[in-house]
């Protein structure tokens, strides 16, 4: 399934313009929500979301951030219902190049994938052109 939404939860706004950017560049009828607050982010995802009516989407999780970074973001979003999180994939998105970091998202069973930012037009056209931007609903 493809994703028909974006939400970016980083609390630096210039990232999530240019990520907004280029997500529009690829995917023009795609909605993007966007939250400098991680708090509000999470919010967001506990209530735009239906268990009954499915909205596949794209989550770009920030790791450092003020109040909640993005490691006790997924502890708090493993809390969610299951449903909830079946229409969610999950990509880190940080700046951090520390291997601990790295190695922790690759490990963690909610992480598709960690990816550098900033991110480039490039590189999301070759995660669409991957297929990587799919969906997987489970089994």
């Amino acid at each position: 399934m493809k994703p028909t939404r974006f939400i970016l939860v980083d609390n630096d706004g210039l990232n999530n313009t240019l990520c907004k950017f280029y997500i529009k560049r690829i995917f023009p009828d795609m909605e993007i929500v966007d939250f400098i607050l991680p708090e509000k982010g999470f919010h967001y995802m506990k209530t735009a979301f239906s268990i009954d009516k499915p909205i596949p989407s794209i989550l770009l999780l920030d790791i450092n951030m003020p109040i909640m970074n993005g490691w006790e973001f997924l502890k708090k979003y493993g809390w969610l219902d299951k449903k909830i999180q079946d229409q969610i994939t999950v990509y880190i998105l940080s700046s951090s190049v520390d291997n601990k970091d790295q190695d922790f998202s690759a490990d963690h069973k909610n992480v598709k994938r960690y990816l550098v930012k900033p991110i480039t037009l490039e590189a999301i056209e070759k995660k669409y052109e991957e297929n990587d931007f799919a969906i997987y609903s489970p089994g």
